[in-house]
């Protein structure tokens, strides 16, 4: 008698399961950096929303010193929270897709600690990079709050060493994006406090998080705000 069943038959192979999870990887990380690129092309919105959307770019291009010669709810990253121009255009793209590939490692870790499929991890990232890009669309502040809400999350129900690295470089990312509109900051001192609170409670060791989101915020204002020339 023939040992083949339609169980085996249908079962893939390990090479194709390989090459599934690649596809999986691959076009959900497209999908993330394609719902999370403000980059526009250029177009104007109206003479009032135009005019302080084009300040934050002419701002970064002439590195004008927030708080000084200019002052804003946004700071010198303000550029990155929307709109359009020729000298920080590939700058923006850049830099939010680095954000956009420390985005996909924070969802597919959770995707990967909370679901065994493979579709379903795959489902979770498509469906929250949606509601980010939807979000973008909507009100740029509710996709800014993804990064901290990853965070919250990574650090009291997925606690796994794995998501270390993951965690810090969302905490970079949050001094970042505090530096872009600074409600964010108020968000980011409020979370970054409240980790801090509970590891210090239940005796976690010290609080690592505090530095590094002071430090990076740090580096990047003075990278963003430095003058190349005199005025």
């Amino acid at each position: 008698m023939s040992n083949f069943s339609p169980a085996t038959l249908s079962a893939p192979s390990p090479q194709m399961k390989r090459a599934l999870r690649w596809f999986a990887a691959a076009s959900s990380l497209l999908f993330v950096f394609s719902c999370l690129n403000p980059a526009e092309l250029p177009q104007r919105y109206n003479p009032l929303e135009d005019s302080w959307i084009q300040i934050l770019h002419l701002a970064f291009v002439r590195h004008l010193q927030f708080g000084r010669e200019i002052v804003f709810t946004f700071g010198p990253w303000g550029f990155l929270y929307a709109g359009y121009r020729p000298e920080t255009h590939w700058l923006s793209i850049f830099i939010w897709l680095i954000l956009a590939i420390i985005f996909w490692f924070a969802v597919r870790q959770i995707a990967r600690q909370s679901f065994k499929s493979e579709l379903a991890r795959w489902l979770w990232i498509m469906g929250l990079s949606s509601v980010a890009g939807i979000a973008f669309f909507i009100n740029n502040d509710v996709r800014f709050i993804c990064w901290p809400f990853l965070l919250l999350i990574l650090h009291f129900f997925h606690e796994e060493p794995s998501a270390a690295r993951i965690r810090c470089a969302l905490i970079v990312s949050l001094g970042l994006l505090s530096l872009v509109k600074f409600t964010m900051m108020v968000v980011g001192i409020a979370i970054i406090l409240a980790i801090a609170g509970e590891m210090v409670l239940k005796r976690k060791g010290f609080a690592t998080f505090c530095p590094v989101y002071w430090g990076s915020m740090v580096v990047i204002w003075l990278v963003g705000a430095r003058k190349t020339r005199s005025f």
